[in-house]
């Protein structure tokens, strides 16, 4: 995947580790959040909804309406608001764009689409950040939806924090 590449290329001189879903979330902490190793967790999400249900024509006929951060592929820098629908529509003209759709409102309606129940994303032990105040980690419920060809430049969160990131593709 895109996402894999972009690991490999920036640890270039590092190990990826892929492990399976059964790891353990004290294995997560001690073995890479620690440490700042990458690690790839693979079949974690293969029975969620929104694997099968999320498409572009999905979101737009849902929530084709409501009004996004957009951004050009590779310029974080500068967003510009516009209603999905019309992302969708520009991606379909060619241009690599994607979305930064802050979820807050939507979380009661798609959250069943993911559950986290079960997994290691549900241990607040991996979950640490969600602890604190709101005014330090701000929104943290983010689907970037884009087109082939876009892509999040590898940083690093302020205060070191980390958050997981599940790529669904494909459709």
């Amino acid at each position: 995947s895109k996402g894999e590449k972009i690991l490999q290329t920036y640890y270039a001189n590092e190990r990826i580790d892929y492990l399976d879903a059964s790891v353990t979330s004290r294995t997560i902490i001690d073995d890479y959040l620690y440490k700042r190793k990458p690690v790839i967790i693979r079949g974690l999400i293969d029975k969620w909804e929104a694997i099968k249900k999320w498409s572009f024509s999905w979101f737009e006929e849902k929530y084709g309406n409501i009004y996004t951060n957009v951004f050009s592929s590779g310029n974080e820098a500068k967003s510009s608001q516009m209603r999905l629908k019309k992302m969708f529509a520009k991606m379909q003209q060619g241009e690599i764009l994607y979305s930064s759709l802050y979820t807050k409102a939507l979380f009661p309606i798609i959250s069943p689409d993911y559950p986290l129940a079960g997994t290691i994303l549900a241990d607040p032990k991996f979950n640490w950040l969600l602890d604190l105040p709101k005014n330090i980690h701000g929104e943290m419920n983010v689907i970037f939806i884009g087109n082939t060809g876009t892509g999040i430049k590898n940083h690093q969160d302020s205060m070191g924090t980390h958050l997981w990131s599940a790529q669904i593709t494909g459709r």
